[in-house]
């Protein structure tokens, strides 16, 4: 059976390109979500035409004698990322799905952090894996294939390399793996 080459990886965004720039419009804000309440709280969001986006994967769920069902779940659970509306907050948390709102200390850090993992998900038919962020290593940026221009942390494991891309904030890392070859030092 041969492999799909979709991606595993989704990004749900409103509006569409709220992620391709490379210079933020406005702050991001992260809201962290109670369970299970990552596409409640996107719907509100895009529903009050409020700026945002939120990562997800594809599940695959094996039944004995029923099948498979793929579903999409939250890449990073609990978190939901916004542009900074002040006006809008009261409501967010109004809507009892919000824990609360962290508010980037470099948001340009941020919005870094996320158009790397837009590439890495964009660019990658592999399934990824969410881990704790990773600090020790090397930075790189993928010169060759299908992800060329991702950028990330290179951690090696029994020969092979991986493509971490940190989301600083949340202390969350999203990881892929590649060949050591197709790295070039950031």
């Amino acid at each position: 059976m041969a492999r799909s080459r979709e991606p595993l990886g989704l990004i749900q965004s409103w509006p569409p390109d709220v992620l391709a720039t490379d210079q933020p419009v406005q702050p991001w804000l992260v809201a962290h979500v109670k369970p299970r309440q990552e596409k409640l709280v996107a719907s509100d969001m895009k529903r009050r035409h409020l700026p945002g986006a939120v990562f997800m994967r594809q599940h695959v769920r094996i039944y004995p004698g029923k099948g498979r069902q793929i579903s999409l779940i939250p890449l990073i659970p609990g978190y939901v990322f916004m542009v900074d509306a002040p006006e809008a907050r009261e409501a967010l948390y109004d809507s009892g799905r919000i824990v609360r709102l962290l508010t980037a200390p470099r948001p340009e850090e941020l919005h870094r952090d996320l158009l790397d993992l837009v590439a890495l998900l964009a660019g990658t038919p592999e399934q990824v894996e969410v881990r704790p962020e990773i600090v020790p290593g090397l930075r790189v940026v993928l010169q060759y294939g299908s992800m060329a221009g991702c950028a990330g942390v290179v951690v090696r494991r029994q020969g092979i390399c991986e493509i971490v891309v940190n989301v600083h904030l949340l202390g969350t890392a999203v990881a892929v793996r590649c060949n050591a070859r197709d790295v070039e030092a950031a």
